[in-house]
């Protein structure tokens, strides 16, 4: 798991039917990239005690906190079962910077109604899909 909490970070969703990309930077509280390696298990005979096992797919889980005042919208963008195209830059979105792109859908998205003025914090949960376009964990970075 990789956690970051920043002030300069960038986010993108890409979509062929949203009027404009979706950018988020401003309110930026706290981004969670969740990896794992999904075991195979692979005991063969009799005499085992014990499981064996094979890394098997690679998988992320992205988890976005953000604070957003009581007028931001921004949330009801999203489409549920929509897949989009999310980019991720930890420091920004400057060359030479890490860069994570990958398709995605929101998994949840809890909106908080509540009394008062101020900011809300909402954390969005991501579930990316397929084989990452840019992974920064890999090494890619912005052009």
């Amino acid at each position: 798991m990789a956690e970051w909490v920043s002030d300069n970070m960038y986010i993108l969703f890409e979509d062929g039917d949203l009027a404009a990309p979706v950018e988020i930077q401003a309110n930026w509280k706290k981004l969670v990239i969740d990896g794992k390696i999904n075991p195979i298990e692979t005991t063969r005979g009799p005499l085992k005690t014990h499981a064996d096992y094979v890394p098997g797919m690679s998988d992320y889980e992205m988890k976005l906190t953000m604070g957003v005042d009581d007028t931001d919208i921004m949330p009801l963008h999203f489409k549920p079962r929509k897949i989009y195209t999310i980019t991720v830059g930890v420091n920004g979105n400057g060359s030479g910077e890490p860069m994570h792109k990958q398709l995605g859908f929101v998994t949840t998205m809890p909106v908080e109604v509540a009394s008062g003025l101020g900011e809300r914090v909402r954390e969005i949960t991501i579930r990316t899909t397929g084989n990452p376009i840019n992974d920064m964990f890999d090494g890619a970075v912005f052009p």
